[in-house]
């Protein structure tokens, strides 16, 4: 499944474990990060336009 995709499914962000029951791989995740998404944490992935309250590290 494509990252940007995923992440919509999941609110806007997700942590990687999710995103790889989803079928984002390493790849994929790679890919958007050029594209896009950021990665606020470490493992944690969100669109640019998550709610910032999705986005924070717990």
């Amino acid at each position: 499944m494509d990252a940007f995709n995923a992440l919509a499914r999941c609110g806007g962000a997700a942590r990687r474990p999710v995103l790889a029951r989803m079928g984002v791989d390493d790849a994929a995740l790679r890919r958007a990060g050029r594209a896009g998404v950021l990665q606020p944490a470490r493992g944690l992935y969100a669109l640019p336009a998550a709610s910032p309250d999705l986005a924070a590290e717990p």
